[in-house]
C-alpha cells in the first residue's frame, strides 16, 4: 500500500507554506517516490476549475516510525497557523 499523499493546506500564504516544508526535519524535500526515505513537496497547482492557483502539499511517509513521521508534520504545522 502505497504511502503517498497530498493535502490543500487551509492558510495558502506561500511564506507560510514553504516554511512548513522547510521545517520537517525528518520529511526532506524531494520528488522521486522510490525510495525508502520520507519526501515532501509544495507545488501551486492550477486546476481548470479554480480562478487561481493553490498550495498542495505532497507527503511521501517512508519507512522512518510512523510517531515519528506523525510528530515531524505536527511541529511544522505552527507554520502554517493563521
Amino acid at each position: 500500500f502505497g504511502g503517498l499523499l497530498s493535502f490543500e493546506p487551509k492558510v495558502q500564504d506561500d511564506a507560510k507554506v514553504k516554511a512548513f516544508a522547510d521545517s520537517l526535519s525528518i520529511f526532506q524535500l524531494g520528488v522521486s517516490w522510490g525510495g525508502f526515505e520520507s519526501l515532501v513537496v509544495p507545488l501551486p497547482i492550477k486546476a481548470m476549475n479554480w480562478d487561481s492557483p493553490r498550495w498542495i502539499v505532497r507527503l511521501y511517509c517512508g519507512l522512518e516510525p510512523a510517531e515519528e513521521l506523525k510528530k515531524d508534520i505536527e511541529q511544522a504545522m505552527s507554520n502554517l497557523s493563521a
